[in-house]
């Protein structure tokens, strides 16, 4: 018995002792910091700044200047503007290392007035004051644009402007003529020195109607009838108008974007 005991304390030590074993070598690299800051891509650095989707423009006309009336439309419940950077960001992703930005929406999508000087001669410097952070290689900027029609068929002798997201129409209903329009600019402006290095208009390429006489109101539009005029102000309940938009910036955005990088 007096051998026993002994023997079965060097077998208990023994098996103890390969439990405990050395520490394990570690495998692989080192983990990294949490803090470590992301790898560059090597691409240049983009920003984007939308600011087209705060109203829509419902636009009525008359013979004379007494016949005009245009009346906005809250519409940021749309998140036109969320879409319109997710959908860049995606066509994008290829050629910039897009960054996320922060900015003054309001800056951008104001119109100093209604004369013709709008978003087609949009001041770039506003980039260095509204736009953070600053020092990307480049910010994209969509802002609203305008076209002008008329004078022809119903509108009389119109020469009013369009602006932006909206609808148009004669100021009658013997009239029922409506059109969807989409009209923006996509503006590219150098990040160090901020000048524009290239823009470009909303389009959707096709044919014209007339081939001897453009249209009668430029593209992207969507003509229709009195359907396409909104009965009511509230963005909520005029979810086929946001789909026309939506559809319209669809088709608009691949070619319009081509043209500025070209």
């Amino acid at each position: 018995m007096g051998r026993v005991l002994p023997l079965f304390v060097v077998l208990l030590l023994a098996s103890l002792g390969a439990g405990l074993g050395a520490p394990p070598k570690p495998s692989g690299a080192p983990p990294k910091p949490s803090g470590a800051p992301p790898k560059s891509s090597g691409l240049p650095k983009l920003g984007i700044v939308s600011a087209i989707g705060d109203k829509f423009y419902v636009s009525k006309f008359g013979l004379g200047v007494f016949g005009n009336e245009v009346t906005e439309m809250a519409i940021a419940a749309w998140g036109i503007d969320e879409m319109m950077t997710a959908k860049l960001r995606a066509a994008l992703a290829s050629r910039f290392d897009v960054r996320p930005v922060t900015y003054k929406r309001a800056a951008f999508a104001a119109f100093p007035d209604r004369s013709g000087f709008l978003a087609q001669y949009f001041n770039p410097e506003l980039v260095q004051t509204a736009v953070s952070p600053q020092g990307l290689d480049a910010y994209l900027v969509v802002v609203k644009s305008e076209r002008s029609y008329g004078p022809r068929s119903s509108y009389g002798t119109s020469n009013q402007l369009v602006h932006g997201l909206g609808s148009a129409g004669p100021n009658t209903d013997s009239d029922p003529t409506v059109f969807v329009h989409a009209y923006y600019n996509l503006v590219l402006v150098d990040g160090r020195d901020f000048k524009v290095k290239s823009q470009a208009g909303s389009e959707i390429p096709g044919p014209r109607k007339y081939f001897w006489a453009p249209d009668f109101m430029s593209s992207p539009v969507r003509e229709g009838g009195a359907s396409l005029r909104p009965k009511s102000l509230d963005a909520a309940a005029n979810a086929q108008i946001k789909g026309i938009v939506v559809e319209l910036i669809d088709k608009s955005l691949p070619p319009t974007l081509g043209k500025l990088l070209q």
